[in-house]
């Protein structure tokens, strides 16, 4: 907190813990006294709310498990609007009554303003397991979704293939459910349905991501494309070490998820069979450029930050660019981007198209008009989903 007046800076919360919800999420006020927050001071993948005074109290405003995020005090500051998703709930709008003083915990709980439609589903969503592996000097987390525990699998089921989705960012974090954002929502549901299919799903939190403090998510600086695939590597690995695992392995993913997709085939050929890339970056030094030109100074600036000045860096930039590692490349690839994407330039994907075409390994590539970052058509999404799963069919066993 700052006071205007004098410029006093006043820090209200600490502790080994991230009072953010979101990425970019900020805490609001609830009246001239209190600040609402979103934290996972309770758990790693979780998010609470919470209320803080300009004197450092923090009370829970909101304890129920899962992911709430994004409050929004009414203007008399007696209630609060938030999101909420769990491992059984997709996004829903909650409003609580901060009022309420009725002894009983069921009183006291939010109202569902709307209702998420996941339980109208033919099969329950698999509630996901939380896991923990090495990978160099870090613990790195993920979530796993075991197709076992559908009825599409038996209990006893051994030899089943796999699939890592991997989050954008780098600075997001997957979640114990359902998550809040549009796009990691849409891929928590469908690798539900590929559970339904036979395919055992895990979620990795590589370094980089929020959700676990300062020094992870500050790991991958100078080391762009190295530490953080070494994290994403382990968890395939993982996955083959389990029991009733194949040593089939697919990866798919969206922005940064998609540049592992194009990075990890060069520089670890023999880690996935199959990845699928979802508007991912193939060419830094092409990305900086564009960048800079169409967007704002600042996407150059960060990056250089991340990786130091391209003519002074000129190794690290090239090390970091999957198209530096494409005739690596052994196993098959599908790409997938939109021609009006504003955060990762379509000629992402002409690279990777024009490069591919010169070596002997199978790829598919499409690309869909009118189309942004993430995908807004449910046409499209269909499309897509149904060249994912293909791809997985084909090349999984």
């Amino acid at each position: 907190m700052i006071d205007v007046a004098t410029g006093e800076r006043t820090q209200l919360t600490e502790g080994a813990f991230e009072d953010k919800g979101l990425a970019g999420s900020t805490p609001q006020w609830l009246d001239d006294e209190h600040l609402v927050f979103s934290s996972n001071r309770s758990d790693s993948g979780q998010r609470q709310l919470y209320r803080v005074s300009i004197g450092g109290e923090v009370s829970p405003i909101v304890e129920t498990a899962g992911t709430n995020v994004e409050p929004r005090p009414s203007p008399d500051g007696q209630r609060i609007a938030y999101l909420h998703a769990s491992a059984d709930r997709s996004p829903e709008l909650h409003v609580r009554n901060l009022e309420d003083d009725s002894p009983r915990p069921s009183a006291r709980g939010p109202s569902r303003v709307t209702r998420s439609g996941v339980g109208e589903w033919e099969s329950p969503p698999i509630r996901p397991e939380r896991v923990t592996f090495d990978s160099g000097d870090l613990p790195i987390e993920g979530y796993l979704l075991d197709t076992r525990r559908t009825d599409a699998v038996s209990d006893d089921a051994t030899d089943l293939p796999s699939v890592v989705y991997v989050h954008g960012g780098p600075m997001r974090q997957m979640r114990a459910g359902f998550h809040p954002s549009r796009s990691y929502g849409l891929a928590y549901a469908f690798q539900q349905y590929l559970a339904l299919k036979g395919y055992v799903g895990l979620f990795v939190n590589y370094r980089g991501g929020i959700g676990y403090g300062r020094e992870f998510r500050a790991a991958i600086g100078g080391d762009r494309g190295r530490v953080e695939m070494t994290d994403i590597v382990r968890s395939a690995e993982y996955l083959r070490e389990l029991e009733y695992t194949s040593a089939s392995v697919g990866l798919w993913g969206l922005s940064y998820g998609g540049y592992a997709a194009l990075q990890l085939p060069g520089t670890h050929p023999d880690t996935f069979d199959v990845t699928v890339n979802l508007a991912g970056l193939a060419d830094f030094e092409n990305y900086y450029r564009w960048a800079t030109e169409t967007k704002f100074p600042a996407i150059g600036s960060n990056t250089t930050t991340v990786m130091g000045d391209p003519l002074e860096n000129a190794d690290r930039w090239d090390d970091a660019s999957p198209v530096t590692h494409m005739d690596d490349y052994e196993n098959p690839l599908y790409s997938f981007h939109g021609t009006d994407d504003q955060y990762v330039n379509v000629e992402q994907q002409d690279i990777v198209v024009t490069e591919l075409l010169e070596q002997d390994v199978d790829f598919e590539a499409e690309y869909y008009p009118g189309e942004g970052h993430v995908f807004s058509k449910r046409s499209t999404w269909k499309r897509t989903f149904e060249k994912i799963e293909s791809a997985f069919e084909q090349h999984l066993e």
